[in-house]
């Protein structure tokens, strides 16, 4: 593998993948908390807090399919490989498709909160939820500006465009 041959898009696609991958598995993403006071004096809390894997039944597996096909596309530019130009363009579409997925959860589990007779419940949406977004943009983005870059060569390598 040359990383000399990745393209600053294919470096944006990367990092999104990674990015992506860390915020799924190792931020929390939703969470939801109840505090009840007892005869106005001692209180109780429970809070619960899940991951991507563990809250999204379905959007789960599109958000790992997008990492998964963002982090083979860079490793095969760094092999060396040729790919036809639709990969980049498939890989924007997907990113794209999961990053208005993540961003419709962002906007259908906004924070909120209600009062109870002696206690709240707080719920929503926690840091996981919005890094993943983030990183789906990320790589949406990094796979659009390599449709662009297709013909010219990586900044650095020496060779003219």
């Amino acid at each position: 593998m040359d990383v000399a041959r990745l393209h600053r898009s294919h470096r944006l696609i990367a990092g999104g993948g990674i990015g992506l991958f860390i915020a799924m598995f190792f931020f929390k993403w939703f969470g939801a908390s109840v505090t009840v006071t007892l005869l106005g004096q001692s209180s109780f809390s429970f809070a619960t807090s899940v991951d991507a894997w563990h809250s999204l039944s379905n959007t789960r597996w599109l958000l790992l399919l997008t990492v998964i096909a963002a982090l083979l596309l860079v490793i095969a530019v760094a092999r060396g490989q040729e790919l036809p130009g639709s990969s980049a363009a498939i890989l924007a579409g997907l990113a794209g498709l999961t990053a208005i997925c993540v961003l419709y959860r962002i906007v259908d589990h906004p924070h909120g909160g209600a009062a109870l007779a002696g206690g709240s419940f707080n719920y929503g949406a926690k840091l996981g939820l919005y890094l993943g977004f983030i990183a789906c943009a990320v790589i949406a983005y990094g796979a659009w500006q390599a449709l662009g870059e297709a013909g010219s060569a990586p900044s650095g390598s020496g060779h003219a465009p």
